[in-house]
């Protein structure tokens, strides 16, 4: 009997074990004790990774976007600094200009004495270009006609050789004029011949000094002109580099007004042309090869 009762027991004991609702409550328990684990451990832990996550994201597409603007704005600063570099140049040829501007004639000597020694006491311009490489990717767009760097840098070359030319110009016309000094009665009032200058100072001397001032009129007439070019296009043409929005915000590129009134188209017209006849026979030269040397039209 006593084993029968705890069979009978046991096994229904066990029955209501296997009841839905015997074992609906652990596996509630169950859920809900995942919902806890999710809510107190999961979601603290998960939240500083996802904070500084989004905070890493943030910061990247800040510092992302500062470079952009630091590079758009080191564009600007490169092309104004040319600009205002190129309209120095331009103006200090000018003012060299502004010495013999409507005095010279077709003779060489004439031409070199019209001439006088000219102070020049002003830098050269940087020849550095690495600022500009942002300008490399224009050199096979035809539509491009001055943001080509081996062209601005040929130009700033051929300014500061200028430059030395003209130095070593005034060089030889203070030698010139010295030993021209004892041949004239009073301060510059007797004009000499051509024999006489020939005579004074020497074949050799008057060649090189005739050379050199036929070089200086021409260059500087081809860079006043390269110049004035320059400061109209490139100004133009370089915007197509620039963000438009951050140049409205600081500033954009500098623009060039041209002047077009009488003193300034006579500045811009070539000086005349030597008499290369006389040039050649001077020289001992053709004149055709003196027509290419000294070219001014």
């Amino acid at each position: 009997m006593t084993n029968g009762y705890e069979f009978s027991s046991c096994y229904g004991l066990f029955s209501e074990c296997l009841s839905p609702h015997f074992i609906y409550l652990p596996l509630s328990y169950s859920t809900g004790v995942n919902a806890d684990i999710l809510s107190e451990y999961v979601f603290p832990l998960a939240s500083p990774f996802l904070s500084a996550a989004l905070g890493a994201i943030a910061a990247y597409l800040a510092f992302n976007s500062q470079d952009k603007l630091k590079i758009e704005k080191n564009k600007i600063d490169s092309i104004n600094k040319l600009i205002l570099d190129a309209e120095s140049a331009r103006s200090n040829l000018i003012a060299i200009k502004y010495n013999y501007i409507g005095t010279l004639e077709s003779h060489p000597v004439q031409r070199l004495l019209a001439i006088p020694s000219i102070l020049i006491d002003v830098d050269k311009l940087s020849e550095n270009m690495h600022e500009l490489s942002f300008l490399a990717s224009s050199g096979k767009d035809s539509s491009v006609h001055w943001c080509n760097i081996l062209k601005i840098k040929a130009m700033f070359h051929n300014y500061n050789s200028l430059l030395t030319f003209w130095s070593k110009r005034d060089e030889l016309n203070e030698e010139m004029r010295i030993k021209l000094r004892d041949k004239i009665d009073g301060p510059m009032m007797r004009r000499l011949s051509e024999d006489e200058i020939l005579e004074t100072l020497g074949v050799a001397f008057l060649i090189a000094i005739v050379d050199i001032n036929e070089r200086v009129i021409a260059l500087t007439d081809e860079l006043i002109i390269s110049f004035n070019d320059f400061l109209i296009g490139f100004p133009k043409e370089a915007e197509r580099y620039i963000s438009k929005r951050v140049g409205k915000r600081y500033g954009g590129i500098l623009k060039y007004q041209y002047s077009v009134d009488k003193e300034m188209l006579d500045v811009l017209t070539k000086s005349p042309s030597v008499n290369f006849e006389l040039m050649g026979a001077l020289m001992n030269e053709d004149p055709e090869i003196m027509a290419k040397r000294y070219k001014h039209a």
